[in-house]
Parts: C-alpha cells; structure tokens; sequence
C-alpha cells in the first residue's frame, strides 16, 4: 500500500525518483513495468481500496500510508474522543509509534506531561488496530485475487 500511495502520488515524469530515493535502479523494478503502467497498477490498487473500504478505514490508509496529515490529524481527533485524554500533538506521537517509528516512550511522556504514557498508547492502540485489521483483512483478498499480492 505504501508503494502504492507514494507512485499514485507522483507525478508520472517524477516516479524514478521514488526509486532512486530508495537506492534502486531507476529504470529496472522487480515487476519490470514501466513508468505509465506503474502509475496505472498504483491507480488500480487504490481505486480497489476505495471500493472495498469503509471511509474509516479508508482515512486510516490514507494517514499511515499515504502520509496524508488531514487524514493522520481526523485519525487521531476521533482516537482523543474516545480516549478522553491527551492532545493532538501527543496522538499524533502515539500514531507514528503505532506505525513503527522509533520514538521513546519519554517523546510522548514530555507531551502527555509524564503521566500515564503507556496507559495512553495502549488505549490509542486499541483504537487503531481493528482499523489496521479490517483495511488489511479486507484488502488481502481483493489483492490476492486479482494477482497482486503473493
């Protein structure tokens, strides 16, 4: 999914950079497509995703693997309601953390002013995982299906 943000993202003439920016070749994938089928394939994921998702679930692909801050920013608005704690700026810690970035427990502790910091990403975990499960749960087999996944 993330590849697939990041190529629909770009524009046409520009995906090579994509490429280079990760230290591959410029001219050579493993699919061995060119730049217009690329962006065409990447087009076709996200328009499944589109038609298979919720709009939750579809904000929550948006914000962790498109990297789209108006998404992330939603995400983690509707994660403080039903936490009932915490700032906007403390979610948004504890949804890169969830993404996989490595950040210190002390980042959001110096945020949430030191108390109850794993309490705190433990309940915004709670919050995001049956979205990251249902995207995945949902995407998989539309994927798999149409030869996209192995």
């Amino acid at each position: 999914m993330a590849w697939a943000c990041a190529v629909a993202s770009a524009e046409v003439l520009d995906i090579s950079s994509i490429y280079r920016h990760r230290g591959g070749a410029t001219h050579s994938t493993p699919t061995d497509l060119d730049v217009w089928e690329r962006h065409a394939q990447a087009g076709a994921i996200l328009g499944m995703a589109e038609r298979t998702l919720s709009e939750s679930e579809l904000t929550y692909l948006a914000a962790r693997w498109g990297r789209v801050p108006r998404a992330r920013a939603a995400l983690c608005r509707s994660a403080l309601k039903n936490i009932g704690r915490g700032t906007q700026k403390a979610a948004e810690t504890a949804f890169k953390r969830h993404c996989g970035a490595r950040l210190g427990l002390h980042v959001l502790a110096m945020q949430l002013a030191g108390s109850g910091t794993a309490a705190f990403q433990t309940r915004f975990n709670r919050q995001m995982d049956p979205l990251y499960r249902g995207v995945i749960g949902k995407l998989e087999p539309v994927l798999l299906g149409h030869g996209l996944m192995v």
